[in-house]
């Protein structure tokens, strides 16, 4: 992050409605793969806005650790996953939470839970597969969503 953060941080963006100059800004805001949509934190809800400005949807975050991190898009921009965790930089000891949004319900599912190491970054680069690294260095897995598994990478 620009301060030093443990953590990936990404740009906000803001979005202005030009009839009447209402201003969103999307904290952590990710575009989707194919640019047609933008998704991003707003008073704690994850918004998700089409290409010609008009909201497609919201989710709050799962009921679990506090902080969220920055939606990560699958590759064909169906869903979304993003971290839930406990602390910025294991300052405390605590939970981390994957969660699946699908993008045409919104409809928002925990994943897999882990604590000590907390999750810190998740990708997802291939169709079927996240890879996921742990706090502080702390480790690296991939998990499979066929077999609902995570195993750490050597």
């Amino acid at each position: 992050g620009p301060d030093g953060a443990c953590r990936p941080w990404v740009r906000p963006m803001t979005r202005v409605d030009v009839s009447d100059w209402s201003v969103v800004t999307l904290d952590q805001a990710a575009t989707s793969p194919d640019g047609t949509k933008v998704a991003g934190w707003a008073n704690g809800e994850l918004l998700l806005f089409g290409g010609d400005g008009d909201e497609i949807g919201r989710a709050v975050p799962a009921a679990l650790p506090p902080n969220v991190g920055p939606p990560v898009w699958s590759p064909d921009g169906t869903s979304l996953v993003y971290l839930q965790f406990t602390s910025f930089c294991g300052e405390t000891t605590g939970e981390s939470a994957v969660v699946l949004v699908d993008v045409a319900t919104m409809a928002s599912r925990v994943l897999l839970t882990q604590s000590a190491p907390e999750f810190e970054s998740v990708a997802w680069n291939e169709a079927g597969q996240l890879q996921l690294s742990g706090l502080l260095d702390s480790g690296q897995w991939i998990y499979d969503f066929e077999s609902g598994r995570l195993v750490p990478t050597p």
